[in-house]
């Protein structure tokens, strides 16, 4: 067996080494983002509702915002959210979106069309 001395310089260089690298490898661990839909507790049933729509729009946009989910993992993650006809929506169109803003257009184009004019008044 082989010894190997180093100085106390040495061996106080080699720990904080080890420690930096440790610490920067848990860091980056914990921005690799785990994050989706996965712990929501907001759901959207497929109620023809304008006002639940946005209600469900405006939760879902703030929770992707703040738990940093990419448009790709809420894709992949929107199905526990959307229940019923939604989810049904969902899967019919879910390959030709590509953007969170195209989810909420079609998803408000589906589910809370614009009142005719006529029924404004």
């Amino acid at each position: 067996m082989t010894s190997v001395s180093m100085t106390t310089e040495q061996l106080q260089q080699m720990v904080l080494t080890i420690t930096s690298v440790t610490v920067e490898a848990i860091q980056t661990a914990g921005t690799t983002s785990s994050a989706s839909f996965a712990n929501a507790n907001f759901i959207l049933d497929g109620a023809r509702n304008p006002d639940k729509v946005e209600e469900f729009l405006t939760t879902a946009s703030i929770y992707k915002k703040v738990q940093k989910i990419s448009d790709q993992v809420a894709f992949q993650t929107l199905p526990l959210v959307l229940k019923g006809e939604a989810s049904t929506w969902w899967l019919g169109i879910k390959d030709s979106i590509d953007t969170w803003v195209e989810f909420e257009k079609r998803l408000r184009r589906a589910f809370a069309p614009k009142k005719p004019g006529y029924l404004v008044f």
